[in-house]
């Protein structure tokens, strides 16, 4: 686990994360509305406007903006500047008996052909010709907002519609302006920061794991986890019982094989002047800890192993001595 968190937190995999998350948090819905069936303006007269439709296609109608968005910026030192007209929200018609009016969103780069638009269909509810001009728009449609209700619901008062027929509408809908082609872009976007962050992320855990590895390795061949093979235990790491089922001792059998009935102690009378190979060897004999083979070869004379063979204890002496210890069977 604490591998795990060791790679999550390095600071470029946490980066490339996290960019992709906001990425998706922020594009992936409209990412998902791009690619449903759209609505173009001649769909919306015939069949109404629901919020989350898609919709894209030449506009047909407007009606005059009923609220123009100003963009404040903050500079540095805390100075503002204000660019105005950034956005206008026209008004277009839901149906062909005006019964249902929608908002727009128009970038203030579309709000001159809107506008040419505007001017002709109120020439054309005169008695001239359709409008021939017919900016493409694209866009999905959301619930407004409270501020932008008001000035929308200010616009049709003004305009002459009654209280009645302002509620007959509903929830006032509105077309709000949408790049898809951007939007698209931004998920895909934020779908590689999130790849490239999970495959930073199993590199640094392998990366953490190797040296782990590496490291415990290293510990085994300097010894410290070195635990040898004792004679005197069995596969349980219990005393060995040398007796038969019957109780009858087995020395017979150690004789058959080699070993010595006789069971001798080892003794270590001076740990020499090597005693850091000494100490070594007595670990390697006992499988003691540190601590306490240093103690055995420190108190010498002392017993270093008892109760083993004559052939085990001359095995071990031999050990012993090559280190540079006195050693004594007994």
């Amino acid at each position: 686990m604490k591998k795990f968190f060791n790679a999550l937190f390095k600071q470029y995999v946490l980066l490339f994360l996290i960019i992709g998350i906001v990425l998706l948090v922020i594009f992936l819905g409209d990412t998902i509305t791009s690619f449903m069936p759209s609505k173009d303006f001649e769909d919306i007269m015939e069949y109404g406007l629901e919020v989350g439709d898609h919709v894209s296609g030449d506009l047909l109608y407007s009606f005059d903006y009923f609220a123009v968005e100003d963009t404040v910026t903050t500079h540095k030192g805390g100075a503002t500047t204000t660019s105005k007209g950034t956005a206008y929200f026209y008004v277009i018609p839901g149906d062909y008996n005006l019964d249902v009016l929608y908002g727009l969103e128009v970038r203030k780069a579309d709000s001159s052909e809107v506008s040419k638009n505007t001017d002709e269909t109120f020439e054309y509810l005169d008695g001239a010709g359709e409008p021939v001009t017919r900016p493409y728009m694209e866009g999905k449609a959301v619930k407004m907002d409270d501020e932008m209700a008001g000035y929308f619901k200010k616009y049709l008062e003004d305009s002459g519609y009654t209280s009645n027929e302002i509620k007959a509408m509903g929830d006032f809908i509105m077309v709000d302006y949408i790049s898809f082609i951007s939007v698209r872009i931004a998920t895909l976007a934020g779908i590689v920061f999130l790849l490239l962050g999970i495959v930073f992320f199993i590199l640094e855990f392998r990366k953490l794991s190797k040296i782990e590895a590496n490291s415990m390795n290293a510990n085994y061949n300097s010894g410290e986890n070195y635990q040898p093979f004792n004679n005197n235990m069995d596969v349980y790491n219990q005393p060995y019982n040398n007796t038969d089922a019957y109780g009858q001792s087995q020395n017979g059998y150690d004789n058959y094989y080699g070993y010595n009935s006789q069971l001798v102690s080892l003794e270590l009378i001076d740990a020499g002047e090597n005693k850091v190979k000494v100490i070594n060897e007595i670990r390697n004999i006992t499988g003691l800890g540190l601590a306490e083979a240093k103690e055995i070869a420190d108190r010498a004379p002392s017993v270093v192993k008892s109760e083993i063979t004559t052939a085990e204890a001359e095995n071990f002496k031999s050990m012993l001595e090559a280190a540079g210890a006195t050693v004594s069977i007994r």
